[in-house]
């Protein structure tokens, strides 16, 4: 009776255990291009492109720009992984390829092995740089010493700020990445995913950031969603990533967008909506079930809406609007206890910030306008 009891034991142990240890990436059911074509759709557009087949173009505003408008890194249990305010992030940030067109700006190329952020990392004189890696680029060429994307894929932050989560804020000016990226030396610390076959690159090491910041860095784990989204929890940041095959379905046939726009009728840049109004407008989609908005770990008022922004008390500058630029965004100087020198030198506290700079050439920089207690300067 006592080596029964003992089984039904063991029984009972093994059972609860498999409901609490967090399942493996091969417990999601395989899907193939077709969940990128539906659940995207609503976000873009579809394109044949002659070179990469169907293509994504974002509804994200002119001033867009992948793994920096709208997100910030977190480390992870894979490395810096980019945390996507967009609830279309899940997707094309670790999936896949970027590429520009001098039209209608960036667009998304579908692939197929998940990453914590498919980009090249460099230094510098105390910033870190990091870029898209372009379709058809090799993953041992992107993470090499040869491998140089054009300057204004870039974008370079000081160390200190790295880990922030109002990294936007921070960017420096783009006048200067010319002279960055000719000093940069390459950043690669590999991981071997062994449960999906992938290596990635991590990253700035972490003990170098700790030592920067002279603060321990939070670690996050990154677990699996079961439905297209992504959303955080305490320390754990739980995002759809099955594994995805090829562009057949399970009887072999060929699958497509269910829209396809013809390239004629794309709109420019600068004319297709911003994104940021839809999102704002609906901020339901973001919330967690205690109806604060869990985006970033950052739990803000439910009731955020267009018109009544400026009435959300922050600890730090107020996110910028998705869609814009990070060069557009004027942070007050409000709790903002140090900014990145422009110029190499020691920073000072308590300093005004400059007229921002903007990256569009030609595009007239725009005046800073005073702002009233606790609220950020308009636009």
């Amino acid at each position: 009776m006592k080596s029964i009891m003992k089984f039904l034991m063991v029984i009972l142990i093994l059972n609860i255990a498999s409901l609490v240890v967090p399942s493996k990436v091969m417990a999601q059911e395989p899907v193939n291009d077709q969940v990128f074509y539906d659940e995207l759709s609503p976000y873009g557009e579809w394109v044949q492109n002659p070179n990469y087949g169907y293509i994504w173009i974002p509804n994200a505003g002119p001033y867009f720009s992948p793994y920096q408008t709208a997100g910030h890194w977190a480390y992870t249990n894979y490395g810096w992984t980019w945390v996507s305010d967009y609830p279309w992030g899940w997707a094309p940030f670790h999936y896949g390829r970027w590429d520009r067109d001098p039209n209608f700006g960036w667009f998304w190329v579908p692939g197929h092995e998940w990453g914590p952020a498919w980009v090249t990392w460099r230094q510098c004189d105390g910033y870190y740089g990091w870029a898209p890696i372009a379709p058809g680029i090799s993953i041992e060429y992107a993470y090499g010493n040869e491998y140089y994307p054009s300057q204004d894929r870039w974008v370079f932050v000081n160390q200190r700020y790295i880990c922030d989560p109002y990294v936007y804020n921070y960017y420096a000016p783009r006048s200067y990445y010319g002279g960055y990226i000719q000093r940069t030396t390459v950043i690669y610390t590999r991981y071997d995913d062994h449960d999906r076959g992938y290596y990635y690159n991590q990253g700035p090491r972490v003990e170098e950031v700790e030592r920067v910041t002279n603060r321990r860095v939070d670690r996050y784990e990154v677990r699996n969603n079961d439905r297209p989204g992504q959303y955080n929890n305490g320390n754990t940041i739980s995002l759809y990533r099955p594994v995805v095959n090829r562009t057949a379905d399970s009887r072999g046939a060929q699958v497509a967008p269910r829209n396809v726009t013809d390239r004629s009728q794309i709109k420019t840049e600068s004319q297709r909506p911003n994104a940021s109004e839809n999102i704002r407008n609906n901020p339901g989609q973001y919330y967690n079930k205690q109806g604060n908005s869990s985006i970033n770990g950052r739990q803000e008022p439910a009731n955020i809406q267009k018109g009544n922004t400026q009435q959300i008390q922050h600890e730090k500058p107020v996110q910028q609007p998705m869609g814009t630029h990070p060069g557009n965004i004027n942070p007050t100087t409000k709790n903002i206890q140090q900014k990145p020198a422009n110029t190499g030198k020691p920073e000072q506290k308590n300093i005004k910030p400059a007229s921002p700079v903007n990256s569009e050439k030609g595009r007239p920089q725009e005046p800073e306008k005073k702002a009233e207690e606790g609220q950020r300067n308009p636009r």
